[in-house]
């Protein structure tokens, strides 16, 4: 079958592909993991190693630092891929990457007016701004640094500019095309180029016109598009009515499902508290005594299972559950 155009899916799609495969559009934690453990040598230098381990291990918590305050560091490193599903942060970067690279606001609601979408984006993008401000990246990082964090943010703003006639960044234009920062500053270069360039920057004219036959490119559909409440219902109805089954949901969206289980068997509790139980509906009522839900999951891009904390719980039918576990096997992981 012809695969569908970027720039033919809708905002629900959109949303789908971003949330299974959101690790490939958004790795800051390569980036916050060593701003944190470069903030973690600086408080051991000013209140000691042993006031610097019992906060820090309280900061990140159980799931990111592991059973020994001293040993945060290790934990840390061996939970990174949990840290943009545990930390605050989380939920703005998977606002920004989602509007960044797929021209989507993550929350909207079908009844938002453009006006609403918009502010919210804006307010987002001025988070996102003072974040990487407060980052010490130079000093603290060096100029080799992970480049994930900045890149999430560059591609937002560049985005937002791009949707207000504005100029963009040769950097952000080039990975919207899919092609080579070097192969952009090329096309911007010499008697030869194929775009024009202003002050270091593209005008969006020209950028977007660059964009229009880009199959990488999903332009922004975040004014006119919004959740689809209606092929949800009729969905429901072509499917047996059963009761609703409410799963634990993760700070990134992703929920606890049938396919999540590993040689026939569901891991669920808290770290060093663990069970393995041989089927969703008992693994599921184990969750739901928990005061605070944890499961084990695959990580990103096959990654080692790691273990993820409920943030809130989430309505389905065993249809639809059944459902995600299917769509998470057909792309090659269970996250």
């Amino acid at each position: 079958m012809k695969q569908k155009k970027h720039a033919e899916m809708t905002h629900d799609e959109r949303v789908d592909e971003f949330l299974n495969y959101f690790h490939d559009y958004n790795s800051s934690e390569y980036t916050l993991v060593p701003l944190i453990l470069s903030a973690g040598d600086f408080f051991e230098a000013v209140f000691g190693p042993e006031r610097c381990n019992q906060g820090m291990s309280y900061i990140l918590g159980h799931s990111l630092a592991g059973d020994d305050p001293d040993k945060w560091r290790e934990g840390l490193e061996d939970a990174q891929s949990l840290l943009l599903t545990e930390a605050f942060v989380g939920d703005l970067l998977r606002e920004l990457s989602a509007y960044g690279q797929f021209g989507i606001c993550l929350s909207a609601e079908t009844t938002d007016s453009e006006a609403m979408v918009s502010d919210r984006l804006n307010e987002l993008l001025k988070e996102g701004a003072s974040l990487l401000a407060l980052c010490p990246l130079n000093d603290w990082l060096g100029k080799e640094r992970p480049v994930e964090l900045e890149q999430t943010i560059m591609l937002a703003l560049n985005r937002w500019e791009l949707d207000h006639g504005q100029p963009v960044e040769p950097e952000a234009l080039a990975i919207f095309g899919g092609v080579t920062i070097g192969r952009m500053r090329n096309m911007i270069s010499g008697k030869s180029a194929v775009l024009p360039k202003h002050s270091g920057k593209i005008p969006a004219l020209n950028a977007l016109k660059w964009l229009d036959d880009k199959f990488e490119f999903y332009p922004s559909i975040w004014r006119t598009d919004r959740p689809d409440v209606r092929e949800a219902v009729e969905a429901e109805d072509r499917v047996t009515i059963s009761a609703p089954i409410f799963v634990p949901r993760s700070r990134d969206g992703s929920v606890f499902h049938p396919g999540l289980e590993r040689a026939g068997i569901f891991t669920v509790g808290e770290k060093g508290f663990e069970r393995d139980v041989p089927d969703f509906d008992s693994a599921l009522e184990a969750l739901q005594a928990m005061p605070t839900a944890r499961w084990r999951r695959p990580g990103p891009n096959g990654g080692g299972w790691g273990l993820v904390t409920a943030v809130g719980w989430a309505r389905f039918t065993r249809h639809e559950l059944e459902m995600i576990a299917k769509s998470s096997e057909d792309k090659g992981s269970k996250f």
